[in-house]
């Protein structure tokens, strides 16, 4: 006997809620209020998951789905003029526009090559300038009908794809129940920046007028900081929250994000010796439960601290040498798109080849780089 796929999701066969109502965002609140299991058999959603990923870009890569059967058995409209291609399901007759990971009326190719840019730390102007010569070699090779954004409209749309990602990811975090880390390491990133040294001169009476020490001048909101928080053992990064600052607060809500991607206490926590940062973890990740190791070590002496000293350079990396960011929202979207990439996409010879995804034992639907 043939079962549908909702049929096979849903625990309870009456099915009180409408599945192809429920956004992203109220899977994430179900998982965290424990309500999800009340409708869904996690177990079934988890090796769905697993199968999906593993044969997903062999059988549905580039294939429409309806979104009301949920059928790939559809077919284009060949007469639809429009910007985006419009189909047909065959099974219930639903006429429907191609939905891509954003709802936007920009194509595919477009988003692609938006991600792909922020992912390698291009500015947008360079961004918008690729788009515009891939635009027009597409014009004089398919003769298709198509648009790109502007420069202004490119933040936008770069902020809500991370925001999507973001969601994505927490999302597969949660319904495999959490992340099990035993080791977490802390630290913070992209606070060092080239300031002018202002020197100033003072009368000395016996060797006359001498230089004293350098001053360093810094404007409220030039610079940012990224708080960088990761599984020591797979290299998983479990939160990068940027702010304008590092105190309490700002390493409060980033210790309070990650300790909810957690299945538990973690036994250890690493990180250099900033009050901060100590008092903030002791409120979630308290010493009865955790043991601390916050001190100021020399380079020579951190040893296992160097794997988040190297995830943060890979960070510096993936989202370019610039220092300076015009806001706080496009810094963001840049250290999401960076972060996703990393830890879903890029294999390491440390982990045997894996990503840092896989080694922690996420299930995921994106293609796998590497062996």
């Amino acid at each position: 006997m043939e079962i549908t796929l909702l049929e096979f999701l849903f625990r309870n066969k009456e099915r009180p809620i409408d599945i192809n109502k429920i956004t992203i965002d109220d899977a994430i609140y179900m998982l965290k209020t424990g309500v999800f299991d009340e409708y869904f058999d996690r177990e079934k959603v988890v090796k769905c998951l697993k199968r999906f990923k593993d044969n997903f870009f062999e059988e549905y890569y580039g294939k429409e789905f309806c979104p009301r059967c949920l059928s790939a058995n559809v077919e284009e409209i060949k007469s639809y003029e429009g910007v985006k291609k419009s189909f047909r399901c065959k099974d219930c007759k639903k006429k429907f526009k191609h939905r891509g990971i954003v709802s936007t009326h920009f194509e595919d190719w477009v988003i692609l090559k938006i991600v792909t840019g922020i992912y390698h730390g291009e500015t947008m102007s360079k961004i918008h300038k690729d788009l515009e010569e891939e635009l027009e070699s597409r014009e004089k090779e398919f003769k298709a009908r198509t648009k790109i954004p502007s420069e202004k409209t490119l933040y936008d749309l770069g902020s809500r794809i991370a925001d999507k990602l973001r969601k994505v990811m927490d999302f597969l975090i949660l319904v495999v129940g959490g992340l099990k880390c035993q080791r977490i390491f802390c630290d913070d990133a992209f606070s060092r920046k080239r300031r002018k040294k202002n020197r100033g001169i003072q009368e000395n009476l016996v060797r006359g007028k001498v230089f004293t020490k350098s001053k360093r001048k810094r404007k409220d909101g030039q610079y940012y900081y990224v708080i960088v928080i990761l599984d020591a053992d797979t290299r998983f990064i479990i939160e990068a929250y940027a702010s304008k600052t590092r105190d309490k607060i700002s390493f409060s809500v980033a210790f309070s994000q990650a300790k909810e991607k957690l299945s538990g206490m973690p036994k250890s926590m690493r990180g250099d010796k900033l009050k901060s940062m100590e008092v903030a973890a002791e409120k979630y990740f308290p010493k009865s439960k955790v043991q601390h190791f916050f001190q100021k070590l020399k380079p020579y002496e951190k040893e296992d601290l160097n794997r988040i000293e190297r995830r943060i350079r890979d960070l510096r990396r993936t989202i370019g040498k610039r220092r300076k960011y015009g806001t706080l929202k496009v810094l963001r979207t840049y250290v999401t798109i960076a972060v996703m990439g990393i830890n879903f996409l890029e294999p390491m010879d440390a982990l045997g080849g894996r990503t840092p995804a896989q080694a922690i034992g996420i299930p995921y639907p994106f293609r796998e780089v590497g062996p």
